[in-house]
């Protein structure tokens, strides 16, 4: 709640996505709030606080997705062309359930977090009125002395998928 307060008040805001290929951080903030808010970041990123309420939180918002997520026939079809082209059993084609949602565990994330956050598998862009130098700089402030090391695993060997062309129709149940 402070961090919230926080931010409000300094107008800024850090939203965190993922997909199946890569986590994207995204900062927004007025011009002379750009070095407290990029302080916030690096904190965030570099010790991070693994909030079990804020993770029931997001496990509560995926559940409503999972439940919506017929209500738009685009995302039926990206879905469902996935288990045509890949297969059902192939991880390019891996569908969230509740029941992965019910096995996420602090230490699962915080597992996730040491594998693929650190400085060697970032990249950052930046948008706006600020000069090449001032923001090397200010990214050495912040981020200079964080030297973890990105620990990958490989990904999962995906079968090559054999295709069988045909008309296929998905179900809105």
């Amino acid at each position: 709640e402070g961090l919230e307060k926080l931010l409000d008040s300094q107008g800024i805001t850090i939203s965190f996505f993922s997909t199946g290929d890569y986590f994207q951080v995204s900062l927004n903030c007025l011009r002379e709030n750009f070095d407290s808010a990029l302080a916030i970041l690096s904190k965030m990123l570099q010790q991070p606080a693994f909030d079990q309420e804020k993770l029931e939180e997001i496990k509560s918002q995926q559940s409503s997705t999972i439940a919506r997520r017929n209500d738009n026939p685009s995302g039926i079809m990206i879905r469902e062309i996935a288990r045509l082209i890949y297969g059902v059993d192939s991880p390019l084609a891996a569908v969230q359930e509740y029941e992965h949602l019910d096995n996420i565990a602090t230490d699962d994330i915080m597992k996730t977090y040491l594998a693929f956050f650190a400085p060697d598998n970032m990249l950052a862009g930046v948008v706006g009125p600020m000069e090449i130098q001032e923001l090397q700089t200010l990214f050495e402030k912040h981020f200079g002395s964080w030297k973890t090391s990105a620990k990958i695993p490989p990904f999962p060997l995906v079968k090559e998928p054999t295709f069988d062309f045909k008309v296929a129709v998905a179900e809105k149940s």
